[in-house]
């Protein structure tokens, strides 16, 4: 926050602010149906929440949205960072008992159960222990979903994700993978799910990995989520070449991985690298074809690229992604 008061002035951020607090600035993109579904949460209003829900399914069902944008509507309530989040689920459920309630308060319990487990000076057993009594509770509502909204390719995504998450082997998951890919072929969350079970750190190999990419080409599998499976072996692989110290190979590696539709992680790191290079006019091309490619939205882009435009010289796109920054802040938080 201290480089936004240096370089965005007073004056611009509090017009920002009263424009969009204010309710002045009408929002019609797809950052506004994302919050909109997290304000609904947030101010406990769940019945809204699960009829605004109903018309992302019928949305999708219609096809006037993709597949990847109705799953990230989907996962923006289950990644909220929300003080009282749980309390706020837990009465989601009590109150309607929905498959919908059940479903995104496993997703919830799986994404929280990863942020205790990354939290530092906690003691290796207790975070072990409440690592597994979040999974457990996840496992309960996952199952409690999938009876309830049957069938439900999201909620078979979400297990082979659980099943990953508790070390089982990828063997144990590939059924829950058939059955979720007969019922929506385009959903990516199963697709990219079940692929990092193969991962060399989960048990798999990169022979495997290839081989699943292989079937999935014969499988005719729509060309973005193969540009999507082919990112994110790259990444793998740039990991690999990383641990080696093999950075040469490790660029390379990211640098092959920006496919037609890159893995954003990848992006990013890619980005970070030509910024450690002294690069960052290539940062700035990665990370704009990111942006193009996957979220528009994506504050951990904008951030290395405002700071790309600026160690490039570019200060006016340096400031406007200052202001995109400053934007997504506000309208984040005028929902809640």
């Amino acid at each position: 926050m201290t480089v936004l008061r240096i370089l965005l002035s007073a004056s611009a951020r509090l017009f920002l602010a009263l424009a969009l607090l204010s309710g002045c600035q009408k929002f019609e993109d797809e950052e506004h149906e994302r919050n909109t579904l997290i304000g609904l949460f947030a101010h406990e209003r769940y019945a809204a929440l699960e009829t605004a829900l109903d018309e992302t399914n019928q949305q999708y069902g219609q096809k006037t949205i993709s597949a990847e944008l109705w799953q990230k509507r989907w996962y923006a309530i289950a990644n909220v960072n929300l003080g009282g989040a749980t309390r706020r689920f837990n009465e989601w459920v009590t109150q309607t008992n929905s498959g919908y309630a059940y479903l995104l308060r496993g997703m919830y319990f799986q994404v929280e159960a990863w942020r205790r487990n990354d939290e530092e000076g906690v003691d290796e057993a207790r975070r072990q222990a409440e690592f597994m009594r979040l999974m457990d509770l996840a496992a309960a509502d996952l199952q409690a979903a999938q009876k309830a909204i049957d069938p439900c390719a999201l909620c078979l995504a979400e297990q082979i994700n659980l099943n990953r998450a508790l070390g089982k082997p990828a063997e144990q998951s590939r059924a829950l993978f058939e059955k979720a890919i007969a019922l929506d072929p385009q959903l990516p969350a199963t697709v990219f799910a079940y692929f990092a079970t193969l991962y060399p750190p989960e048990g798999g190999s990169f022979q495997l990995m290839r081989d699943f990419i292989n079937q999935m080409q014969a499988r005719k599998l729509a060309p973005e989520l193969l540009a999507g499976l082919e990112s994110r072996y790259c990444h793998q692989e740039a990991q690999a070449a990383k641990e080696k110290q093999d950075f040469d190979s490790r660029l390379a590696w990211l640098q092959k991985g920006m496919t037609d539709k890159p893995y954003d992680g990848l992006a990013r790191e890619l980005a970070s690298v030509y910024m450690d290079r002294e690069e960052p006019l290539r940062a700035i091309e990665v990370l704009n074809l990111n942006l193009e490619k996957n979220n528009p939205w994506d504050l951990a882009s904008i951030d290395i690229l405002l700071r790309a435009y600026f160690k490039a010289g570019q200060r006016d796109k340096g400031d406007e992604m200052l202001k995109k920054r400053t934007e997504i802040l506000l309208r984040y938080s005028s929902y809640r």
